[in-house]
């Protein structure tokens, strides 16, 4: 029997040479969602985004339509994460691993109402399988209040559960981007 540490392993290993059809088009509808569900939530006013590479939805979209709330992205200093602002996509410079991510001198966000996050995949029950460095989990479990947590990804990285430990965080809400028009929203 394997130990959730290898069978996250073999998710990674299953999903790395997986690439989402129709992702432009898709993500465009994923934000659409995204926003409309923003909107219906009064008492968010600042969301961490990410800047989607390879299999990960791009949410450049959700960012242009969000004009008055704050908006931050996150920035990884050694072995750590955090959230810095940003009012332009143009302050994102090339950081780590070729991720775009706030320039040096970004002003830190110390708090936030909703995180939006990515993931290599998603379970249904807002398990969340990342990159495997922690960096998500760890800056999280940091913040002195939790945010909104929400996961978006496409269909083709939605299982029905990924495998936990002690310091993984579930999402609130995981919004998914189909092939169809359809967007699915679990748990």
């Amino acid at each position: 029997m394997r130990t959730p540490s290898e069978e996250k392993w073999h998710l990674r290993k299953k999903f790395r040479a997986t690439l989402p059809v129709e992702a432009a088009e898709r993500s465009i509808r994923l934000c659409k969602i995204l926003l409309h569900e923003i909107a219906s939530m009064p008492h968010v006013r600042s969301v961490g985004l990410f800047a989607g590479m390879g299999s990960e939805p791009d949410l450049g979209h959700l960012f242009h339509s969000l004009p008055t709330y704050q908006k931050a992205y996150p920035r990884v200093i050694g072995e750590s994460m955090m959230f810095h602002h940003v009012t332009a996509l143009s302050d994102l410079v090339e950081g780590r691993w070729g991720i775009s991510e706030p320039k040096e001198n970004a002003e830190k966000c110390q708090s936030l109402d909703l995180v939006i996050c990515p993931a290599v995949a998603f379970g249904k029950d807002g398990s969340r399988l990342g990159k495997g460095k922690g960096y998500y989990d760890s800056h999280l479990a940091s913040l002195p209040k939790r945010p909104i947590l929400w996961g978006v990804l496409f269909q083709e990285f939605l299982v029905d559960r990924v495998p936990c430990e002690a310091h993984d965080i579930k999402m609130d809400r995981i919004f998914v981007a189909c092939l169809s028009d359809t967007t699915l929203v679990f748990p």
